[in-house]
């Protein structure tokens, strides 16, 4: 945001600015820049999907992943002129999808997008709904015909620390030996 666009009251910690994209409240340090308010309302129309296996659809970034990893909550109302389903994207620390078995179910939502790697939820469809969400990037997503999306959206960024934990795969695949025939005798 530029100065010529922002008014600030007071000053220091207490220091409250508004500006294009609404209130904050700067505590400062590495977290403050995390802790404005996202407060946007607007159009966005639609274009082919850059999102790897939804070639054929057509999708608009409403919100996209922010430099600093920083997670969403909020809240976003919007009407399509077609229906759409809501994708909310997280960053996930998965180098290797291939190397988890297929007992852990369908991965084909966790794709790289941007040299980052995202698991996307579907957390809505439909022409128009208020939908509450917590992720990294907030994308609209339409069949193969272009659209139009009216929006609200009030969200609060927060840096958070990415954890994966995935010791129960490292247990699988300790245990799994793949040899069935450990019984016969």
């Amino acid at each position: 945001m530029s100065a010529a666009n922002e008014t600030q009251v007071g000053s220091g910690a207490d220091a409250i600015s508004t500006g294009p994209a609404g209130a904050t409240q700067d505590g400062g340090g590495a977290g403050a820049a995390a802790a404005a308010a996202l407060l946007r309302q607007g159009q966005i129309s639609s274009s082919p999907s850059d999102v790897p296996g939804r070639e054929e659809t057509q999708s608009a970034v409403i919100v996209p992943p922010r430099d600093d990893n920083a997670v969403l909550s909020g809240i976003l109302t919007y009407q399509a002129s077609r229906p759409v389903d809501l994708f909310v994207w997280n960053n996930v620390k998965l180098e290797n999808t291939s190397a988890i078995p297929e007992e852990f179910g369908d991965l084909d939502n966790i794709v790289n997008i941007g040299g980052k790697t995202f698991a996307l939820a579907e957390v809505g469809s439909g022409s128009s709904a208020s939908v509450p969400f917590t992720g990294n990037a907030v994308e609209v997503v339409g069949e193969d015909d272009p659209f139009i999306v009216t929006y609200s959206l009030n969200a609060f960024p927060a840096l958070a620390n990415l954890v994966s934990d995935l010791q129960s795969l490292n247990i699988f695949n300790a245990t799994d030996t793949g040899d069935d025939n450990d019984n016969e005798g």
